[in-house]
Parts: C-alpha cells; structure tokens; sequence
C-alpha cells in the first residue's frame, strides 16, 4: 500500500498520460511529467520546480496525498474524463452511436406514366363568331354612333 501513488502513476504513464498532477502534503499541487522523477533506491522521488523558493523540491512520490491528470486548456474537465477513461481501459476514444440497420433495398420505381392521348383535331372556327359564340359585326353593320364602320365618311 506504500507505493500506491507510483503503482497508480506507472499504469498512467503506460496508457500515454505520464504528465500528472501530484496533490502534495501541504495541500499543494504541482504538475509533474514521469520524465522529471529518479528512482532514488527504492523510492521514486519528484523532481518538482517551487517558482516561489527558487529551489527543485525532491519529493517522494508515495508522500503525496493524491494524483490527478489536467485537462487542457479550453477543455471541460467533465468531459475529459472520458478520454482518460478510454485511454486507461485502451477503449477508442469515440462518441457512442446506435448500432446500424442493414441498409434497405433501394425502393421499387413507378411504372412509366401513360403516353399522351392523341391530338384531338383541330376544328376550324367561324371567323365571324366571338369565342363565345355571338356573332361579330360585319363590315355591312351600322356603327355603334352613327355613321359607317369604315371611318365615318
């Protein structure tokens, strides 16, 4: 139970997320890539970077109350949890979908439409009935005012 945070960190490291947060004893955190830790014996120590005392921290790895993997910036950490989730349980790293139906058979094409109806022919109409069967004035008509329909003289 000693070495839990390495144990826990080593299986990250080999799922492809080696750089991690380490939650140390005085309730602070800094991130840590595996890279930056030594076997010193047998105890893996931190090799961490404290901006504030200008100094590199050497810290046991076990001594840390926890470990943690940062989402990257812009990213909502809800939702990264399932890339870790996926990188851990080496699942690929896509969206769930429903299973796909097998495709339909294409669908049955109407018959052919009719072929058009034969041109009725065409009767000749009476150049002196109106379309609505009055008859039109003749040349021999009166005009409507008075006088002849060829311009009056």
């Amino acid at each position: 139970m000693g070495q839990l945070i390495s144990e826990i960190w080593a299986g990250l490291r080999d799922a492809g997320l080696a750089e991690v947060m380490l939650y140390l004893p005085d309730n602070s955190a800094s991130r840590c890539h595996w890279d930056d830790t030594a076997l010193i014996g047998d105890v893996r120590v931190a090799l961490l970077a404290d901006q504030d005392r200008q100094i590199v921290r050497i810290l046991p790895v076990d001594s840390c109350v926890g470990i943690g993997i940062a989402s990257p910036k812009g990213t909502d950490p809800s939702g990264y949890k399932r890339v870790v989730f996926n990188k851990l349980t080496g699942a690929v790293d896509e969206p769930v979908r429903a299973p796909e139906e097998a495709p339909a058979p294409p669908p049955v094409a109407p018959p052919p439409p009719p072929p058009p109806p034969e041109p009725v022919p065409v009767t000749k109409v009476d150049p002196l009935t109106s379309r609505w069967g009055t008859a039109l004035k003749t040349p021999a008509a009166p005009a409507r005012y008075g006088g002849s329909s060829f311009g009056g003289r």
